[in-house]
């Protein structure tokens, strides 16, 4: 947890006694009680929101995550996702990541973000635009996306146990959580799609391979 948070200190130019402070850093470790994705999943919230917020976050992002009873990691999952979505009230964007979160947690083997958005062609309805899948593994890499490096395409998102734990059980609200069940069947209704388009011209692509392999182990 230390070493998460001076990197941090380093490359934001920040004053070590200020932020986090060694007696807000030791309450920090206390909630973390050797956890490692416990740590590795905080340090990963507090980069990514002074990336989009900045660094006038911090004190309080600090203060939130050293709270009573924030080391229960399931506590610090729904925290995690309530700061990412404190000020959404549409529901197609609770839908969106029911959705997406639940083809990566039904896919029988990974794929690309590219892939699973041409696998998905998710809609708000038939005349809109497909939803912007890179921009949602952005804005929640914390919990979906290993490392540090950028999002593009070609990254491949992972749900780590505890959140595949988490998202799916009822210590999500209703608004994000997955249900297995619905998800592998809309894998199963787009690979089917992905097969009726399936032709001698059609190119080879990682989600027409996917469709072709798992289509009947989804239904």
């Amino acid at each position: 947890m230390r070493k998460q948070l001076a990197r941090i200190v380093e490359e934001n130019d920040l004053n070590w006694l200020q932020w986090p402070g060694e007696e807000r850093m030791e309450v920090l470790c206390d909630r973390a009680s050797g956890l490692f994705i416990w740590a590795v999943t905080v340090a990963k919230f507090f980069q990514d929101q002074i990336h989009d917020i900045g660094t006038e976050c911090l004190n309080y992002l600090i203060d939130t995550f050293s709270a009573e009873g924030m080391g229960n990691i399931n506590i610090l999952y729904w925290r995690v996702i309530q700061l990412a979505y404190r000020n959404t009230k549409d529901p197609w964007r609770f839908e969106t990541f029911r959705r997406i979160v639940g083809c990566v947690a039904a896919l029988k083997e990974p794929l690309s973000i590219s892939a699973i958005s041409k696998l998905l062609n998710l809609r708000r309805d038939a005349s809109s635009d497909p939803v912007d899948v890179i921009k949602f593994f952005r804005q929640t890499r914390t919990v979906l996306v290993a490392g540090a490096d950028a999002i593009d395409g070609k990254t491949v998102p992972r749900l780590h146990k505890s959140f595949f734990e988490f998202i799916t059980s009822e210590h999500a609200d209703s608004n994000f959580r997955v249900n297995i069940h619905n998800a592998s069947g809309e894998l199963a209704m787009q690979s089917i799609r992905q097969l009726a388009y399936i032709s001698e011209s059609t190119p080879d692509t990682p989600e027409s391979r996917y469709a072709l392999r798992f289509w009947g182990s989804h239904l």
